[in-house]
Formats: C-alpha cells, structure tokens, sequence
C-alpha cells in the first residue's frame, strides 16, 4: 500500500509560502517559476491518488477549492485589491490542500467550516491582516500624515453643523413617516424620489410628517423626537469624523515620487489619463468614479488610461508613457501608494487553518 502523499503536499504547500513570504516582502512580487509548478504539482497528486484509492470525493473537493479560489481571487483582480501572483499563491494552497489534512487531525482539534478549506485560507488570511496589520498599519498612517498636516483634515468645518442638522432633519421626516404609516408610509418617498426637488423643499416636506407625528403623540412624542433627532446628529458627525479619519490614513500611505523615480510595481494613487492636455491622477472613491462612469456611458465620451491604480504596480510600459509625458512638461511627480505585501500575510494564515481551523466557525463558537 503506497502511503498517502498528504504530508508531502502540505510540506509543499508550507514552503512554498514561506518562499512568496520572503519573495513579496522583498521584491513585491511571487513569481510564476514558484506558482505554476506548485498548481501542476497540487493538482497531479491529490488527482492520482483520488485515481489510485478511487475516492473521488477528493476531486470534487480538489475541483470546488480551486473554482472558488479562482473566481473569488479574479473578482478581487479586477477590483486592484490583488495583483496576479496573490492569486496564483492561493491556487496553488488550493491544489496542494484542498482539504484539512486527514494526519493533523489526531494532532490538533480545528474548527472546519463547510466551505472549502482554501476559503478558510483565505478568510484567516483576511483576517490576520486586519486583526494584526490594520491597527497598526493605521497608527503608522496617522503619524505620517502628522508629519505631512493631512491630520488638519480631521478637524470639524464651518459646514458640518448645519449640514448634520439638515441631515437630522430629513432622518426625523422619515422616522415620523414611518411611526406613522409603517413600511407603506415609505411608499410615498418612491414618486417624491422620481421628482427633482430642491434642498429647501425636501426639508419642508420632511417638517410635514413631523408635524403630524407631534399633533398625535403630543408631548410624550416631542421627548422621543428629542432623543432621536440627538442620535442622528451625534452619528452624522461620528461617520463624518470616520470618514475623513479613513481619508487622512489614505494620505497618510502616500509618497511623492518624481516620474523619473518611478520603478516597476509601484501603485499609483489613482488612474491616471489625460483629458483637455493635461495629465489626471483620479482618486476618487467608487460613488463618484461609478458616477463619473455613467455620465461618460450617456454622452458617448471615452477615456484613454494611461496607468491603473491596481495591486500589481506599474509596468514598465506605464512607466515609459509617464516619462514621455514629462518629457513634455505635463507632469513632473505623482502620488504613490505605500504598498501592503497580501501575501506575507499568507503563511500565518495557512498555519492558523491548519492549526486551528476556520476563524470565523472558531469565533460563532
């Protein structure tokens, strides 16, 4: 009887990110002469050996770790949260181990959940970086953008009062509309919603609910109105100071780098084309990019990009097209993203899976 080839897979699969672990951290890159021939490796062992014992169970789950990798890995690619190589790094643990090895069980007591254990990969992976590196990847933000001012964005504006009470306001019309009507009181907002109406009349027509909901309830619905209406305010200026806390973390991962300068895989801070002749870094967030979008997709206007704002860097025809341009005198320097290396995140969330299980069964107990 040949003995299982598991331990040997798994070992495979433990040095192989080990390697991306040194590999990203120094060059920012895992390269295809690791992932390629590890996927090949993964996906011949565990097929012969489901051929050789006849449990095909171990296709199946061989053939849903690597679908769901990939699908859910190529998602995050086009979104530019992952580059490439971070999908190809989780292929590879998915062909290697698509399932928690049988010959640690009697070694540890994980928490398997029913999904692929690839997945569990991942989500441990995920939540190592955010458990471990967030909080301080945050603190290190914040203190860069002390250095650079950006924390002065922090601070409350002219603006923020009337606008959380405008906000207060049009919260209490719908909370009133609602106490009022129920969920079919809501209806109403569908036709008004269709009505192009200016600020000033929107907050007129939030007083009328209001004002009913005060004439039924009397004084007993003024002193709940009272408490609502400090909520809403107190959250609206909570989200807005979350807001530009996120936004000043967002400069504070940024450097200026001359064009000159520039190097492959660096991350610009946002896509960059040009429009009227003159060069654009575009980093505005995905409301106002999915806007900007739908205008374009009305008048028929096209746009040519020159460089995205994705995980995998700058290539280096990017690079040459960006020094073209300042050779021109459009452009001189651009923002770049401090990059995070994903994938020296994998590793200790590969050994958190084989060790302990899924997280998240492990943390809903």
């Amino acid at each position: 009887m040949i003995a299982s080839p598991e331990p040997v897979l798994v070992s495979l699969a433990l040095g192989g990110a080990a390697i991306a672990f040194v590999t990203d951290l120094k060059e920012r890159r895992v390269p295809n002469r690791l992932t390629l021939p590890l996927i090949g490796l993964g996906i011949l062992g565990n097929g012969l050996w489901a051929v050789y014992t006849g449990e095909w169970r171990l296709l199946l789950e061989l053939a849903k770790g690597l679908t769901a990798i990939f699908f859910l890995g190529y998602a995050f690619l086009l979104a530019g949260g992952w580059s490439a190589g971070d999908l190809k790094l989780f292929l590879f643990i998915a062909a290697l181990v698509p399932r928690y090895p049988a010959f640690l069980e009697g070694h540890f007591v994980p928490a398997l959940a029913p999904y692929p254990f690839p997945l569990t990969v991942l989500l441990n992976t995920v939540l190592a970086v955010f458990i471990v590196c967030f909080p301080v990847l945050v603190i290190y933000a914040l203190a860069r953008g002390w250095r650079r001012g950006c924390l002065r964005d922090l601070l409350p504006r002219a603006g923020d009062i009337s606008t959380g009470l405008k906000s207060t306001l049009l919260g209490l019309g719908l909370l009133a509309l609602y106490l009022l009507a129920g969920p079919y009181g809501l209806v109403l907002l569908v036709p008004l919603s269709l009505v192009k109406l200016g600020e000033d009349r929107r907050l007129l027509l939030s007083l009328l609910p209001l004002a009913a909901f005060l004439s039924v309830r009397g004084i007993e619905g003024l002193a709940s109105m009272a408490r609502y209406s400090l909520f809403l305010f107190l959250s609206f200026l909570a989200l807005k100071t979350l807001w530009r806390s996120w936004k000043a973390v967002q400069k504070g991962l940024r450097d200026e780098v001359m064009v000159r300068d520039l190097e492959v895989g660096m991350i610009p801070a946002g896509d960059i084309y040009v429009e009227g002749g003159r060069l654009i870094v575009d980093d505005r967030g995905l409301v106002e990019r999915v806007r900007d979008a739908m205008a374009r997709g009305k008048s028929g206007a096209s746009r040519d990009y020159i460089a995205r704002s994705t995980a995998a860097g700058l290539s280096a025809a990017e690079i040459a097209a960006l020094r073209s341009y300042a050779g021109e005198g459009k452009v001189e320097k651009i923002e770049v993203k401090i990059g995070i290396p994903f994938a020296t995140a994998v590793l200790p969330g590969f050994i958190l899976s084989l060790v302990l299980g899924d997280m998240a069964a492990l943390l809903r107990g």
